[in-house]
């Protein structure tokens, strides 16, 4: 495997977090959820994360956790059916925790999150002291019904992506939210999403390094 490269805002984001980060590395592509403590799903990363307590086979997360995926975990769909539930035990991977939660992928092409049309992908909680980035891969397949946010719904402090792409989510609404997107030159900028007219434009968001279809795509 290449040696992944990381770009300077997440060095940056780690290192303002405190001393180090804690390493949860995702270990098979099934979406298993304590049934087996050889292996680590995405799934139970993000809740040993949330709860900084070990969790199937994830080790405890810390205030800052670098969420990897080895060779055998760049597939994961979501297949746990179940929506409108906040545990993170079915449906989308609901991110809860306080601090700096990174998911790091092996490329776009390479670590693509499924969300197999089952519920959003991800749920971002509403909190203040949470801050959350994605980093070199893909997120498809997210159906938020008659809601907001099919790839993403977004109400942490802040979320940030870098080289990600979205395709193939959907949803019927849009809320405000405020993101930090990957500039060519290396510059941040704040996206906010608030028409109808945006949201329908990119209900089915087939590109890459887009902030603001991450509310409703």
């Amino acid at each position: 495997m290449k040696p992944r490269l990381w770009n300077a805002a997440l060095v940056l984001l780690l290192a303002s977090s405190g001393l180090g980060a804690t390493a949860i590395q995702v270990t098979t592509r099934n979406d298993q959820f304590g049934e087996d403590t050889t292996k680590c799903s995405l799934r139970e990363a993000v809740q040993a994360a949330n709860t900084d307590t070990a969790f199937g086979g994830c080790p405890a997360g810390s205030a800052t956790d670098l969420i990897t995926f080895d060779q055998f975990s760049n597939q994961p769909k979501l297949t746990r059916a179940g929506r409108d539930e906040d545990a993170n035990a079915t449906g989308d991977l609901d991110v809860s925790a306080s601090g700096t939660i990174v998911f790091v992928g092996n490329s776009t092409g390479g670590t693509v999150i499924d969300g197999n049309g089952i519920d959003r992908v991800f749920d971002l909680d509403c909190r203040s002291d949470m801050n959350v980035q994605f980093n070199s891969l893909t997120i498809r397949g997210g159906d938020a019904g008659s809601g907001a946010g099919g790839g993403i719904y977004m109400c942490a402090h802040t979320a940030s992506i870098y080289a990600v792409h979205m395709t193939e989510n959907s949803a019927s609404s849009v809320v405000h939210c405020t993101f930090r997107p990957h500039r060519s030159q290396g510059q941040s900028q704040s996206i906010a999403a608030r028409s109808r007219a945006i949201a329908r434009a990119l209900r089915t968001e087939e590109r890459s390094h887009t902030m603001a279809t991450n509310c409703s795509s």
